[in-house]
């Protein structure tokens, strides 16, 4: 009897110490150091891919791990852009898993099937998005005010110059970092074009009072350097832009292209849309160079893809498949583009025949 008594005791306290020490390890006062956010993101994520490759896991598991990496890394991030792109990817992983699992349930198998685990990741999704937008608005305001600080910063350092007690350094800094503030918060290539545009005009209006300082010999000669340095940078970076714009432009409306003219070639386009889609490419690769050798070849491109479509519209009026509006409007793209290839020749022979003279 004593000894089963011993016994227990003994069974009891081993029990007693394995399960203080599994304790132990799992609790955080435990650790040699507490785990970072860039740990735990780790952690997070590489649960978040486990539980997304298992076939019997559930969204709601899926979608707690992808939450639970998004906010790892959002605590560890730094700054309002890194953690606004935090969001986004987050954003970005909800609409990927509920695309899977709408899929999923229109088939009617696989991983995420049922009516309940679609509503859990459309819950995440909408919530994530809306984080999102929250994150955005919260981003621009505040950026809004350091652009507002930097203006009036410019315009304290404007009335000290014009009063002759700063040289321009300072004075093209404040206009810079209103430009940079404005510039991160802007929302399209159009507003950050003109943004570079305000910018490239303050930097010309300092080079100018500047350089009528220097003439005046109110103003040292370096003062005339630094002005010059920021115009010229700022004419850069807004010519920069302006080329990213029209790069952008032209990428986009060469897919749309594409799309258009497959749609032609099966019958479900006509040749009106193709053609514009045609010529607002070549628009926006036209104006992104100052070649003149490239604009002509970016012409005559333009002009082959319009004699291709004529030529189709063409085929189908002779077989009774094309009514003849479609078919005169193709000619007329078509007559447009070389009248318009004929003058980009013209100009750069004019200007050719200018430089050897």
């Amino acid at each position: 009897m004593i000894r089963q008594k011993l016994l227990s005791l003994a069974v009891l306290f081993c029990s007693t110490l394995v399960m203080g020490a599994l304790f132990a390890q799992d609790s955080p006062a435990a650790a040699d150091s507490a785990l970072a956010p860039k740990d735990l993101a780790t952690l997070a994520k590489n649960a978040y891919d486990a539980v997304k490759s298992g076939e019997m896991t559930g969204a709601e598991t899926v979608c707690m791990w992808s939450r639970r990496w998004m906010a790892a890394e959002y605590d560890a991030a730094q700054g309002d852009s890194a953690r606004l792109l935090i969001k986004e990817a987050y954003a970005k992983r909800a609409d990927d898993v509920l695309s899977v699992a709408e899929l999923t349930n229109e088939r009617a198998g696989g991983p995420f099937c049922g009516l309940w685990q679609l509503h859990i990741m459309q819950y995440y999704a909408l919530q994530a998005h809306q984080e999102l937008d929250a994150a955005k608005k919260a981003r621009e305001k505040n950026l809004a005010g350091v652009a507002s600080v930097a203006q009036n910063m410019y315009a304290a350092f404007k009335i000290g110059f014009d009063r002759g007690l700063f040289d321009s350094e300072r004075f093209c800094v404040w206009s810079q970092r209103w430009m940079a503030a404005e510039y991160e918060a802007a929302v399209s290539d159009a507003d950050r074009a003109l943004i570079m545009e305000a910018y490239a005009k303050r930097a010309d209006e300092i080079s100018r009072l500047t350089q009528k300082r220097c003439d005046a010999k109110r103003l040292d000669v370096a003062s005339l350097y630094a002005a010059q340095y920021y115009a010229l940078q700022a004419h850069r970076k807004l010519d920069t832009t302006r080329k990213t714009r029209e790069n952008d432009l032209a990428t986009v409306a060469q897919k749309a292209y594409g799309a258009f003219r497959a749609g032609f070639e099966n019958r479900e386009f006509d040749t009106e849309d193709v053609c514009a889609w045609s010529r607002r490419w070549m628009t926006a690769e036209y104006e992104a160079t100052e070649c003149d050798l490239e604009r002509v070849l970016i012409t005559e491109a333009h002009a082959k893809r319009a004699n291709d479509i004529s030529g189709l519209a063409q085929k189908r009026s002779e077989a009774q498949s094309l009514n003849s509006w479609p078919l005169y409007t193709a000619q007329y793209y078509a007559l447009q583009a070389h009248r318009e290839l004929d003058a980009a020749k013209k100009v750069t022979i004019k200007k050719s025949a200018q430089k050897k003279k």
